[in-house]
């Protein structure tokens, strides 16, 4: 009997050749990716925004520096070497389109989680600048289509998030994230495209029912990476647009580029500074912790004196990502349990911001799955979290 030939692709992305599946490689996304509603490790390399590899160092004992990223090598989004990227250009707007445009309209506090008046200036300035830029459009409809798909029947939400992951390649496939020179032409349009896209990104990956807790892990690793790079693109058009964008962010708080305003520190933290005191972390482990935890408490602080709760939830729950040292982000991916249980404190502003649509109960979710991966032995530094969520003790979690 003849074997089956082997048909994985060579130069396939990662979740294909997982798969052990053909892959077209198209670009920014394969179509084996875009039909299965699946993130394509291609979307990384377009972007540049992959996020860094595992450390080589130890966690315990000597200290050792971390080794940096690679540098990020995205494809030219001009030259093309597929023909994916342009059969996605080919038609451009339809009907279904016109109604995403008007969805903002009639859904722009919930979609954008701020005040009502700011949230209208915010899709009136949007829909004003993406009518001359195609890539803003296309980025501008796609989010509209991951915040429809939350709100229609059953039926209907697999169309309108197939719909957005299709019009985010499409918008990607025109821009190059990359060459931050190449995007000071345009500051505002970059600006809000990389917002926009900030968003998306984490509806994308919170949104993702995960089959087990490390997969909810990586994907927190993987939004992690983005945001860090989104943040990168963002920051360096802020400058340029700061006087237009601060009436209507109503300070310098989306994306977490300016300073938090803290009016009495709290006490959240505590706990977490004690944990990372008695263990006996690296010193490069021991500072990013450290550092981490200075900043969730600074996010707790804000979150607990804001005016506007409903804004400033989702705000702090954005500017964790950005703000986290990019070792500490490799200390989670490796699993080192100190940081896991930062991050378990971290499910705690996720959970506070649960009405915004594109977090909903990925905080419970995350204190469940670190409670149930590390187990008994650190369940007493789990208490604070678990309590807050009301969610089951590890040894109840490991008979389901």
């Amino acid at each position: 009997m003849a074997r089956k030939r082997h048909t994985k692709s060579r130069y396939g992305c990662k979740e294909c050749k997982q798969r052990h599946l053909k892959c077209d490689e198209g670009r920014p996304s394969c179509g084996r990716c875009l039909a299965l509603e699946r993130r394509c490790s291609f979307f990384d390399i377009h972007t540049g925004f992959a996020p860094a590899p595992r450390a080589a160092t130890s966690i315990s004992g000597s200290s050792s520096t971390p080794a940096a990223p690679p540098a990020p090598s995205p494809a030219s989004v001009q030259g093309s070497t597929s023909g994916r990227a342009d059969d996605l250009n080919v038609e451009r707007y339809s009907l279904v389109h016109l109604e995403l445009l008007h969805h903002p309209e009639t859904h722009y506090g919930s979609l954008f989680g701020d005040a009502v008046e700011e949230a209208r200036l915010m899709v009136d300035l949007i829909r004003q600048e993406a009518l001359a830029v195609p890539y803003l459009m296309d980025e501008f409809l796609a989010l509209a289509a991951a915040h429809k798909s939350t709100l229609v029947p059953a039926d209907r939400k697999a169309f309108y998030h197939t719909e957005a992951t299709r019009l985010q390649n499409r918008a990607l496939s025109q821009v190059d994230l990359s060459n931050l020179d190449a995007l000071d032409q345009n500051p505002m349009a970059v600006f809000l495209f990389a917002s926009l896209l900030s968003q998306h990104v984490m509806f994308d990956i919170l949104s993702a029912r995960d089959k087990g807790g490390n997969d909810l892990l990586d994907n927190l690793v993987h939004c992690f990476g983005l945001h860090r790079g989104v943040r990168l693109v963002a920051g360096r058009a802020w400058p340029q647009v700061e006087a237009r964008m601060l009436p209507i962010l109503m300070g310098r708080h989306q994306l977490g580029l300016g300073n938090l305003s803290v009016i009495g520190p709290g006490d959240e933290c505590d706990g977490l500074k004690k944990l990372i005191d008695s263990r006996p972390l690296s010193e490069d482990a021991s500072k990013a912790c450290r550092e981490a935890v200075e900043i969730l408490q600074k996010l707790f602080d804000e979150q607990r004196t804001a005016v506007s709760s409903g804004t400033r939830h989702v705000t702090v729950v954005q500017g964790w990502p950005v703000r986290i040292p990019t070792y500490y982000v490799e200390l989670v991916d490796q699993r080192v349990p100190e940081s896991l249980v930062i991050l378990a404190y971290y499910g705690v502003l996720l959970h506070r911001a649960r009405d915004y649509w594109a977090i909903g109960d990925t905080g419970t979710r995350l204190v469940q799955c670190i409670s149930n991966i590390l187990g008994g032995y650190w369940a007493r530094w789990l208490g604070w979290p678990r309590q807050i969520l009301d969610v089951d003790a590890p040894t109840e979690l490991a008979r389901q």
